[in-house]
């Protein structure tokens, strides 16, 4: 990340966490992948906005960013006081690019959890090089071949950190002669290798994405770590199903008979489980029947519920039969108001 996760996101710095969340939504939907098929630039910056929101996220990482963020120059932020942080806590400076592959799933895999095989290609680090990049170097003449550079971060109390030199990112040599195989880049041109990396998807997962650290392309640095896996998960929309959260809707098609008469039916959950739903006297179309704990893992209730949506059918070619008896329940109407037609008259004609 070399970017001020505050303009990224276009927040003020004394945004609320309420704010950097809406601002995270926004950004993250308008930079989508899924959205942004064939644009080159859409993946990297949602790459910005998904770090950005780690950052400004994070209590942590967000005090650290206000407090030392503005000692140096965004540069030096990324490759620098980061790779100090990293070198604290015994980590590499040097890191290999993340993947980022696509899952689809159905909606009873996300309600029961499923395991998937994701096939990933990484790059191959070049054996001529070793991955340096180089056919002949020499020394750093920035940090003397320390790789070390001192920066001196002012505010109350001036601090001085070691961090990577920003002249050879840390490796301490300069390459005067690229790699003839590679040319520069340490890794072997198009060639990659194919590995299947078994994906454990947890039960109520939503679209999103699952991060896999170390499981992306290989560090070129000997010193280095693997960049990470990002996998983007889509839950894809069921025929009958909807989902809302971790909560379950399906509709019911019934006649006028049945909304009046009420009715019981089976139907089978997300679970492909037999639930009996009733449907009371005197239903209102489109109302909510509720069959607790039959929706998918999650929430505070630690599963959620279905609801069955009686919707009135109409059949599109009535016989006559019917249309008669239809006009003589509509002379019956007239002179049998609900209460609730009567009130809505009333109101009407006062406008």
């Amino acid at each position: 990340m070399n970017k001020d996760p505050y303009l990224v996101l276009e927040i003020s710095r004394t945004a609320s966490a309420e704010e950097i969340q809406n601002a995270y939504r926004k950004k993250a939907k308008q930079f989508h992948p899924d959205r942004n098929i064939g644009d080159p630039t859409a993946e990297e910056k949602f790459r910005e906005v998904q770090e950005s929101y780690d950052i400004l996220n994070n209590s942590k990482k967000k005090n650290q960013f206000d407090q030392f963020g503005f000692g140096v120059n965004p540069n030096e932020w990324s490759s620098g006081f980061m790779h100090t942080m990293h070198d604290i806590f015994g980590k590499s400076i040097h890191k290999g690019k993340n993947i980022q592959v696509k899952v689809e799933i159905t909606l009873e895999e996300a309600a029961t959890g499923c395991s998937k095989k994701v096939k990933v290609k990484k790059s191959k680090i070049c054996v001529s090089c070793n991955g340096n990049g180089s056919k002949k170097f020499e020394s750093c003449k920035h940090c003397n071949g320390t790789g070390i550079h001192n920066v001196l971060l002012q505010g109350n109390a001036n601090i001085n950190f070691q961090t990577a030199c920003q002249a050879c990112n840390g490796s301490g040599k300069i390459v005067i002669e690229n790699c003839n195989d590679c040319n520069g880049a340490g890794y072997q041109g198009t060639q990659s290798e194919e590995v299947t990396i078994d994906l454990p998807i947890p039960a109520g997962i939503s679209s999103g994405q699952i991060r896999m650290p170390e499981q992306g392309d290989p560090c070129r640095h000997n010193n280095g770590i693997n960049g990470d896996l990002i996998i983007f998960i889509q839950v894809l929309q069921h025929e009958f199903f909807q989902r809302h959260d971790n909560h379950i809707v399906i509709d019911v098609p019934c006649t006028f008979y049945q909304l009046v008469n009420g009715f019981e039916l089976e139907i089978l959950n997300i679970y492909k489980q037999k639930v009996k739903v009733k449907i009371p006297k005197n239903t209102m179309p489109n109302s909510q029947i509720r069959i607790q704990r039959q929706g998918l893992p999650g929430g505070i209730d630690g599963i959620g519920d279905m609801f069955a949506i009686p919707k009135l059918d109409m059949p599109k070619n009535m016989p006559q039969e019917y249309l008669d008896l239809l006009e003589k329940l509509n002379e019956i109407e007239k002179k049998n108001p609900s209460v609730r037609k009567k009130e809505w008259d009333r109101k009407v004609s006062k406008l």
